[in-house]
């Protein structure tokens, strides 16, 4: 993963650089479903729209596209994915520069995307109950609280620009009238993307 130098947000060739995590053993890459690569592709799209001047249509679209992805239904890719996510985290443990550790990190939050991990993936419980995933409890329990988080703010965004044509233009607010046009769901689009991005920089766990 290539951060910009302020590592303020992820630059739009390190998003579409990254590669989808191996497979392992006994997997042929033939059985894996398209619609993985279709998730992996799609998340990149939704949150390259930072780095793009982009209509609010357009990254409509790409949200959609992920959600949709990324309801797929497939327990032995969520196995895979928590085995690589259990992998990354030792690693990035172990690693002396904290750059190598974010780096890591950021990899294996979007493995897990890439699974569908963070909406359908296995449930809190049956993480802690797993007698290998004792050794990263903690972790757990914070990737869970993070997965949570994502899936509300993404759907949040997704709801509010489904109602982009319904509201009426402005709103009377205690802090006077808003106009509800382009560029305020522009903004309010930037920001739940920005916040998915502090996410994924803040998941050294």
């Amino acid at each position: 993963m290539v951060f910009t130098s302020d590592r303020r947000r992820y630059t739009e060739t390190a998003l579409m650089d990254v590669p989808l995590p191996a497979m392992p053993p006994g997997m042929p890459s033939s059985e894996i479903p398209e619609t993985v690569n279709l998730c992996a592709m799609s998340l990149r799209n939704m949150l390259s729209c930072l780095n793009k001047e982009q209509t609010e249509m357009e990254c409509t679209h790409h949200i959609k596209a992920y959600l949709s992805c990324s309801e797929t239904r497939n327990r032995e890719l969520f196995e895979v994915g928590d085995r690589y996510v259990a992998k990354v985290h030792a690693q990035a443990v172990a690693a002396d520069e904290h750059l190598a550790a974010e780096q890591m990190a950021g990899q294996g939050l979007l493995s897990r995307l890439t699974f569908g991990w963070l909406q359908s993936g296995p449930t809190r419980e049956e993480l802690l109950q797993r007698p290998e995933n004792a050794p990263h409890r903690e972790a757990l329990l914070a990737a869970q609280t993070l997965r949570e988080g994502i899936i509300s703010n993404v759907q949040d965004l997704h709801s509010r620009l489904e109602m982009a044509d319904t509201v009426p233009p402005f709103e009377d607010t205690e802090d006077g009238p808003i106009e509800y046009d382009r560029r305020f769901f522009q903004r309010q689009l930037n920001s739940e993307l920005e916040q998915c991005l502090r996410w994924i920089r803040v998941l050294g766990l």
